[in-house]
């Protein structure tokens, strides 16, 4: 006799319907590193922006103004908050995957631990 498991013995043996290491696509940092990775900008009334990482060239914390600005080859982005200290290190490491802007009016209802962004600015580079 043989000591190799049947296709279907394997299938018996492990939950095929949980989702365990699976890809959630509406989280908003990445589970694991990876080569390519884009960061979804988005605001209030729902509009989006995406850029990829790769061409991320700078970006600069102003604890005093709470602000972060990030250079990308094609946009500048201008982001305006509370406790911005954390996702500035978050981008750092190219960790989120979605930043979204808090309506100024919701600002007191976020975690007091966890970054708030109120305001987000985009301009295109020529």
């Amino acid at each position: 006799m043989t000591d190799h498991k049947t296709r279907f013995q394997q299938i018996r043996e492990n939950n095929l319907t949980e989702r365990a290491g699976v890809y959630d696509p509406g989280a908003e940092h990445y589970p694991t590193p990876s080569h390519t990775r884009n960061v979804c900008f988005v605001w209030p009334d729902g509009a989006r922006l995406f850029l990829n990482y790769s061409y991320l060239m700078a970006g600069h914390y102003l604890p005093d103004d709470n602000c972060i600005y990030l250079t990308f080859t094609t946009h500048k982005i201008g982001i305006k908050g509370l406790r911005l200290e954390s996702l500035y290190l978050e981008l750092m490491d190219q960790s989120p995957r979605i930043i979204t802007c808090t309506d100024e009016r919701y600002k007191a209802l976020a975690n007091k631990d966890a970054p708030v962004v109120s305001d987000m600015t985009v301009t295109e580079l020529e």
